[in-house]
């Protein structure tokens, strides 16, 4: 029997199966090794921007690409064996360079000289040499950036001089956008060994707000322009306005005050000091300086404060000294302030208690509490009364540290012609003062309170209305003499009242139940709550009336005092001025020097 052949057998054997030709893709493999074949296309211009297909294997998600030492742009994964991309600019043109694939964990395949650059002919070397700042500030409207840069090209830059053909352009422009900057010609400078050395500047515009980045380069061409090729490095920097050059919280010599409000209350002026050079040595606000004052709660950094303008204040040597009213937030609570400063809508610097330049510090802002308060003034017993009865004046109030004050005056509360004495609390949470009104006419009484022992001051409504009529004394007192002393010899000036009461100090000698005081003050304030009283002595008999007598203190030695008599009897108080007080006549402050008060001069 005859053997099959052999050789048929192994021809079918070896006969693939009928199908479609290899895809450029490939199939999926993402599970084998990283490894690049081949670009295509293979080259393209030195300024970057041709699109090529990179195929492999092994190419994970997340996988970049780079040709050279650069990175791909616009890099998309087709599949695990095809990767599209852009290529980018060239550092030199007319080179061959490395494809690198490197996978998020490390893995790196190359295709060594797998592109090709096509730069201009003959240029080996182009260099950026000028290192920049990292940042540029300025006040006027651009700031001037000079660039040099350096180009090799053998067999053409070794001579002196320029090179024919040879051209260099300086630019710059947002990051990322090498090398589509704004490009201005750059001018030959030098020889620099075989290289040809040129250099150019470019103007940047300044800004407000936070300082921009910008990339500056060069880029070269050897054939007048026609191709260019990116010098490297591309330099980064940032442009803008100058930050002030100090600044602090509070006083020229002190740091921010700590300050107790209550909300709606009063906003007290706090303070800042802030120096820049060429602009706060004069008088007056410095061009285009901002100043706005910050708060925040608790021990939130400047960041987190809210701002609001304030307003320049006063000059304080080479600094300018600006304020803004600390307004209570509505919500009670523990509470830090600061300023910041800019010039001419440049970055804001914060300032804090001890300045600027060892940077902000949150603990050596300004600090205010805002505490919950509530107070008023509660109804009189009475509407009117004789001069010489005595009135309690009444107010509730709750809060913490509080301290409140009576007032007796006319017009608007607080106003011009009001004084004010301290109450007393008991029971707690009631306030209350007596005092025997002075001055008669149409007068009203007010509580008001404070949280920092006098520094600022709140009102409690409401005023109560008080009518002070004429004295129910059927007798009579005055202010004697002397109508007037200087400022120089009041302190020890002996002066005089008299007092006359029917029944009562006709018979000579000092009458039983009866007190007497010298008391001093504005004449503006009821002398009945806000002056301050010293004890008189009984003098002499005259006639029928009884004369006192006591030395002004050195307290009442100020020009503009005014000073007079009060008696004080089983029946009530005489307040005694110079014509005199009793049923036919009254008791009425005038300017000091007027005809009614006594009056400390000049």
């Amino acid at each position: 029997m005859k053997r099959p052949a052999l050789g048929l057998l192994f021809i079918l054997a070896a006969c693939p199966a009928a199908g479609p030709g290899p895809s450029d893709a490939g199939a999926d493999d993402a599970g084998t090794s990283l490894r690049v074949s081949s670009v295509t296309p293979d080259r393209g211009p030195a300024a970057g921007g041709t699109q090529v297909a990179v195929t492999g294997s092994g190419f994970p998600e997340g996988v970049r690409l780079f040709l050279g030492d650069t990175e791909a742009v616009d890099v998309v994964r087709v599949s695990s064996n095809r990767l599209s991309a852009s290529t980018p600019p060239a550092a030199v043109g007319g080179a061959a360079v490395d494809v690198r694939v490197l996978s998020p964990a490390g893995a790196e395949a190359r295709l060594p000289a797998g592109f090709t650059y096509e730069g201009a002919p003959g240029l080996s070397e182009a260099v950026l040499v000028t290192e920049l700042p990292a940042d540029f500030t300025s006040t006027a409207d651009a700031v001037t950036v000079a660039l040099e840069a350096e180009a090799l090209a053998p067999g053409r830059t070794e001579a002196s001089g320029p090179a024919a053909g040879l051209r260099a352009q300086v630019g710059f422009g947002t990051p990322g956008t090498a090398p589509a900057l704004t490009w201005s010609d750059a001018l030959w400078i030098a020889d620099s060994g075989p290289r040809d050395r040129f250099g150019g500047s470019v103007a940047v515009p300044v800004l407000g707000g936070e300082p921009r980045a910008y990339e500056f380069a060069a880029r070269i061409s050897v054939d007048d322009g026609a191709t260019w090729t990116l010098a490297a490095p591309v330099r980064t920097a940032t442009v803008g306005r100058p930050p002030v050059a100090w600044c602090k919280s509070g006083g020229v010599t002190t740091g921010p005050d700590s300050h107790a409000l209550v909300p709606g209350g009063p906003a007290p002026d706090v303070f800042a000091q802030v120096y820049h050079p060429s602009l706060t040595e004069a008088d007056g606000p410095a061009s285009g300086l901002e100043v706005e004052l910050g708060t925040g709660a608790g021990d939130a950094d400047a960041g987190a404060f809210s701002w609001g303008p304030a307003a320049f204040n006063a000059q304080q040597g080479n600094n300018d000294e600006w304020r803004a009213a600390l307004v209570p937030p509505p919500d009670a609570g523990s509470y830090r302030y600061a300023f910041r400063a800019r010039v001419l809508g440049g970055p804001w610097r914060a300032c804090d208690g001890d300045g600027s330049d060892n940077g902000f510090d949150v603990a050596q802002a300004g600090t205010f509490t805002v505490a919950p308060l509530a107070c008023a003034t509660l109804p009189l017993a009475a509407a009117s009364v004789p001069g010489g009865t005595e009135v309690t004046a009444r107010a509730t109030a709750t809060g913490a540290g509080l301290r409140l004050q009576a007032g007796l005056g006319s017009g608007p509360v607080d106003g011009a012609a009001w004084g004010w004495s301290d109450a007393a609390e008991a029971p707690a949470g009631e306030w209350s003062l007596a005092f025997t009104p002075a001055y008669t006419g149409s007068r009203s009484v007010a509580f008001r309170a404070s949280t920092d022992d006098g520094g600022t001051w709140w009102a409690c409504p409401p005023a109560q209305p008080l009518d002070v009529l004429a004295t129910a004394s059927a007798g009579y007192c005055n202010l004697q003499f002397p109508a007037a002393v200087t400022a120089g010899t009041a302190a020890g000036t002996v002066v005089y009242g008299q007092l006359y009461e029917a029944g009562l100090t006709e018979a000579p000698g000092e009458p039983a139940g009866v007190t007497a005081e010298l008391g001093y003050g504005k004449a503006s304030e009821d002398p009945g709550l806000a002056w301050t009283w010293v004890p008189a002595a009984y003098n002499v008999q005259a006639g029928n009336n009884d004369e006192y007598a006591a030395a002004l203190p050195a307290g009442a030695a100020v020009a503009g005092t005014s000073y007079a008599f009060r008696f004080h009897l089983p029946g009530g108080t005489c307040h005694g001025d110079l014509d005199g007080n009793g049923r036919a006549f009254s008791f009425s402050g005038e300017a000091a020097g007027g005809p009614n008060l006594g009056a400390v001069l000049p």
